[in-house]
């Protein structure tokens, strides 16, 4: 897991070393030629610092714990005429010879490379002094860009050996010596950058190759692979200066550098060539990877849970096309993904093989099975996704049973995985679309990745399984962020978002039209009364289904309240029963609903919506419209004075109708209603573009989570009417506004 990171510090700094020493030794040369002792005393003085710092290195590696050798076999002068069997072995494994390729490739051009820094600084300088010097700088940028390369290839080799990396840092490399060949006779910045660039795709290239072959060859013969692809590299590197001295010599070709950097991208165009023709999985794996960190921050759960080595079944729901690409970016290890689907379009399919995945079709279970058992039992990882289509609300649906054979047969354990909260980005089902959609989420999206425990092999099936991801799914829906939210914060936000928007037509009485912008301007500066005028913490609300329902609604919350709507239908004692148990003793309702509702213990301190409104001030409204239109909803929401947190406080109070006896008072929390409300947005039938009726009293459950803070939160238009058994009503209004 950790090799490549290894590889790619030893490779920064053992390269970064020489090119630094390649630097110093300029400068010093320079430096005491430049005294007038003549460049045979600047050589001797450079070549006493380097024995001076020889020795020093000699005695530091004398207080470094000794390691055991590989071979117990006697050193003897034959040791030296054996190289032979060591190519021999990196010439039984083709994968390792490919690699050696590259690490060939690598050394032989940095000595081309060095020479040719060392003809540059000497024709700038007319072999003169300060030809050390600008050599010496030129190595310097390419050893500082190889020490980045090296770095960033540790980085980025999460996952292991990261084999996409080798044409990534070839193309580049192929770049920057194009541009160098373009730059040598421009300005000395424009030339430095390219060789800086240069450096740094070549570290990108090297540190990959050196990580496969470690790891590819084994503890039983690192040490020979390793010794044969050191005596390549060596003849690699006599190859490069040989070449040069041919190509730029005064008695052959005599090149001009330009021409030499021509030259060498058109090397490095055919091991691009090559690298590409055998890393193509591994290349387009990597890129679909970084193309997924644009649109994703992937968070993992109880990443202990997963094996680090050994056979492992992973069992996950499938929420998108893209699962498979999460995962590999969820985990370091290599995984075999496989995909039942049913009979599909090959363009259909292509998509899942895009993204990593082995779509199987139900006819062809069987061979999909056998070849699943046999990459774990070799130790390999493989994920199934059992669900026969993907299920975008992350419910996890019917499992297919070819998992428990698999397992039964590899002997293998097996690790439930749920993804949650991948519905809604680009690439999911949502607003009744697959594919363009308007999309209003802030990138990248988070997803949660939660790992469960092993389950063993032999005693695993699908009631395990399947109740191992459920619980996986309520443990990583119950951990959403968004959850410990303020629900008035949340309103607030989502109408300030969109101030310009219709957010409520209302057809209790005369069809009136609501904008986002004046309904959450109305409520905050009725809010500000609210919160002036009345003590007690919760505030009784005795309206039907209507626009002044939302406001008070909204307003009641905004002033740090909790409203509390009254089933005005139930009988007298009932009515009086929840008024007291809620602690209730200030109603905002309106004068059409005192007069029609005549058995209602209205209580002392009544409130009629609309003067309550009047009262507040056509000023004060317009100052919190102008705000809505300017301001961020969260600067808004702290001008309000709402808390960022909200959790598990009480957002709202429902009563039971009470006809078991006296009504039973129900609390909401903030977590609730937002919880509710992202469950009903998972499931893509209400997206922001469809109009809601509502017609359902507000004070169920149904109407005051669905009809009144879903569409707020969600941006769904909601058309009001002030009864759901108005049969007649509702048909008029769902042709007149063409509610869907």
């Amino acid at each position: 897991e950790k090799l490549s990171r290894a590889v790619g510090l030893m490779e920064m700094l053992s390269v970064t070393g020489i090119l630094l020493g390649a630097f110093c030794g300029g400068r010093l040369f320079d430096f005491w030629a430049a005294g007038g002792a003549g460049p045979w005393r600047g050589a001797f003085g450079t070549a006493v610092v380097l024995a001076a710092l020889s020795a020093l290195a000699w005695l530091v590696f004398q207080f470094l714990q000794p390691t055991k050798a590989q071979s117990t076999e006697a050193f003897s002068p034959r040791l030296f005429f054996r190289h032979g069997s060591l190519i021999m072995e990196l010439w039984r494994s083709r994968p390792l010879l490919r690699a050696t390729f590259g690490i060939m490739f690598f050394y032989g051009l940095g000595a081309y490379a060095n020479l040719l820094c060392l003809q540059l600084g000497s024709d700038a300088h007319q072999g003169g002094l300060g030809s050390a010097s600008a050599t010496s700088t030129m190595l310097l940028l390419m050893g500082v860009g190889t020490l980045l390369g090296n770095l960033a290839a540790g980085l980025l080799s999460r996952r292991g050996v990261e084999l996409g990396l080798i044409p990534l840092g070839g193309g580049l490399l192929l770049a920057a010596l194009t541009a160098l060949g373009l730059t040598v006779h421009q300005p000395a910045i424009a030339f430095h950058f390219w060789l800086a660039i240069s450096g740094f795709a070549s570290g990108l290239f090297l540190v990959p190759l050196y990580a496969f072959i470690q790891e590819a060859a084994g503890d039983h013969r690192r040490g020979r692979v390793l010794a044969g692809v050191g005596l390549l590299d060596s003849l690699a590197t006599f190859a490069g200066s040989t070449v040069f001295v041919l190509v730029a010599s005064d008695s052959t070709f005599d090149l001009q550098p330009a021409p030499q950097f021509f030259m060498l991208g058109g090397i490095t165009l055919a091991m691009l060539a090559f690298a590409l023709r055998h890393t193509s999985s591994a290349t387009g794996h990597l890129a679909l990877r970084a193309a997924s960190a644009l649109f994703y921050r992937v968070r993992t759960k109880a990443l202990e849970n997963l094996p680090v080595s050994g056979g492992a079944l992973v069992i996950c729901n499938h929420v998108s096309y893209i699962d498979a690409l999460i995962l590999q970016v969820a985990w370091p290890r290599r995984t075999l993904f496989i995909t039942f689907v049913g009979r599909r379009p090959s363009w259909w399919r292509l998509q899942f093989r895009a993204t990593g995945s082995t779509v199987v079709a139900p006819r062809h279970a069987r061979a999909a099975a056998k070849q699943a058992v046999e990459m774990l039992k070799a130790g390999e990882l493989v994920c199934i996704f059992p669900e026969a289509q993907v299920y975008p609300s992350g419910v996890v649906m019917e499992i297919r049973r070819d998992f428990e054979a698999v397992a039964h047969a590899a002997g293998v354990p097996v690790v439930p995985v749920f993804l949650d909260r991948q519905w809604s980005p680009m690439f999911a089902f949502s607003g009744q679309k697959y594919f363009w959609k308007q999309h209003h989420h802030r990138l990248p999206c988070p997803v949660t990745v939660n790992i469960g425990c092993p389950i063993p092999g032999d005693s695993v099936d699908t009631f395990k399984v399947r109740k191992a991801l459920f619980d996986l799914g309520e443990e990583a829906f119950s951990e959403r962020p968004e959850l410990q939210g303020h629900l008035g914060r949340a309103c607030v936000r989502s109408l300030a978002r969109r101030p310009w928007e219709t957010q409520i037509i209302d057809c209790t009485g005369d069809r009136s039209v609501i904008k986002a912008g004046k309904l959450l301007a109305v409520a905050a500066a009725l809010s500000r009364r609210i919160a002036a005028r009345i003590p007690d913490r919760r505030v009784g609300i005795v309206l039907p289904p209507s626009g002044g329902c939302c406001v008070a609604n909204l307003a009641v919350l905004l002033a740090g309240k909790i409203p509390v709507n009254i089933n005005f239908t139930s009988g007298r004692a009932a009515i009086e029963a929840s008024l007291r148990l809620g602690e209730i003793t200030t109603v905002l309702t309106a004068e059409a609903v005192q007069k029609k509702v005549v058995n209602f213990p209205w209580p002392e301190k009544t409130l009629d919506l609309r003067r309550e409104i009047l009262a507040c001030g056509k000023v004060a409204i317009l100052q919190w419209l102008i705000a809505a239109w300017l301001i961020p909803g969260k600067l808004y929401a702290t001008l309000l004075g709402l808390p960022q947190v909200g959790d598990q406080e009480e957002a709202g109070l429902l009563f039971t109708s009470g006809t078991a006896g006296e009504p039973k008072g129900v609390p909401l929390t903030h977590r609730n209603i937002l919880g509710n409300c992202a469950q009903i947005s998972a499931t893509g039938i209400l997206p922001k573009e469809e109009s809601l009726l509502a017609c359902l009293p507000i004070f169920h459950s149904m109407g005051f989570t669905a009809t009144l803070w879903y569409p707020i939160l969600r941006g769904c238009q909601i058309i009001t009417t002030p009864s759901p058994l108005d049969s007649r009503r509702i048909a008029e209004v769902i042709e007149a506004e063409q509610v869907t």
